[in-house]
């Protein structure tokens, strides 16, 4: 009876020592799948970290180009309240024009008239 409780206590601690040996494994196994797991981690904070600097650097470009759009806008509008002003003193001179065209027409008319009066 003896023998067999010592059997069945090295059958226990048999049973023990790989239930151990198993859960050591286990351990081990996912220790090293955490570690796979970060390292992938690791990489894919990496590439986002990178992503962002380019979306940063995209950004800056587009705003430099929006500014330049800004500025090319300013420049066209005053270039177009210049051409308005150019066009309204134009207008101005031609209506001037047509004035002084007038007042010679009108001259020219007495002057007839004057030396008609005096050829007769």
């Amino acid at each position: 009876m003896y023998e067999t409780n010592e059997k069945m206590l090295y059958r226990a601690y048999a049973c023990l020592c790989i239930a151990m040996l198993c859960f050591a494994l286990y351990v081990g196994i996912a220790c090293r799948n955490t570690a796979g797991v970060q390292s992938g981690t690791d990489i894919e904070i990496r590439a986002a970290k990178e992503q962002q600097h380019q979306i940063s650097a995209e950004i800056g470009r587009a705003a430099d180009e929006v500014g330049n759009a800004e500025n090319a806008l300013s420049r066209a509008s005053a270039a177009i309240s210049h051409s308005q002003e150019r066009a309204t003193a134009l207008q101005a001179a031609i209506e001037e024009c047509q004035e002084l065209t007038r007042q010679c027409q009108e001259l020219a008319g007495a002057n007839a008239k004057i030396i008609a009066e005096l050829g007769e």
